[in-house]
């Protein structure tokens, strides 16, 4: 018998030499084609890192040279700088005069010539005869302040229209001299008279506060 052809396909042996070759030609061509195309896109991606970088280190050079001029030229701030200033200057000029004033002129009237002499050793009484409330501390403050020792502050047993200063004695005339000198302008026309009786036992001289001029 004649023995067939397989003509469709032809047989090939396992071991065949050209087929190994061909399948190795064509993973050496496909693995050649891959790396290729990795190689291109790696290539993009790092172009496209490189030319950020630039341009981030482009805008913080101009930003760090600039800084100082951008709200000029942008118009930034202008009126939250301009508005403090003239607040602060308004402020600071006006009010220390205005409150340095007041005090000079409080201090002139309620504060008026120390005593020459030391007076501190006598007894001395404020007693308020004008009505006026809490005068009697107010004047005894001041005389405090100006060296005299007030021992007691109450009211008059009667009204005053002219603030008497009593004495006990002859030898303190200059004391109750001393203390109408130290009065507030208020009371400068305050009579000086000497009497054992007001002034008692127990105080050198005695204030009290008559009508205020």
């Amino acid at each position: 018998m004649v023995k067939q052809l397989d003509i469709m396909k032809p047989e090939r042996s396992e071991d065949d030499p050209s087929e190994q070759e061909y399948e190795r030609v064509h993973e050496h061509r496909s693995d050649e084609f891959i790396t290729t195309n990795e190689k291109r896109s790696g290539g993009y991606f790092y172009l496209v890192l490189g030319i950020i970088a630039i341009v981030v280190s482009v805008a913080a050079s101009l930003f760090v040279l600039y800084q100082d001029k951008l709200p000029s030229i942008f118009g930034w701030g202008k009126n939250t700088e301009e508005s403090p200033t003239a607040t602060v200057a308004a402020t600071g000029t006006i009010s220390p005069t205005a409150s340095s004033t007041t005090e000079a002129s409080s201090a002139t009237s309620s504060t008026p010539n120390m005593p020459s002499t030391d007076y501190s050793s006598k007894i001395i009484r404020v007693v308020n005869g004008n009505g006026v409330n809490g005068e009697a501390s107010r004047i005894a403050s001041i005389l405090k302040s100006n060296g005299f020792n007030i021992k007691s502050t109450d009211n008059a047993k009667r009204s005053y229209s002219t603030t008497t200063i009593y004495y006990k004695s002859s030898e303190d005339s200059g004391l109750a001299n001393a203390i109408k000198g130290s009065l507030p302008s208020e009371y400068s026309n305050a009579e000086i008279a000497e009497s054992s009786t007001i002034t008692g036992a127990n105080y050198d001289c005695v204030v009290a506060l008559g009508s205020q001029q």
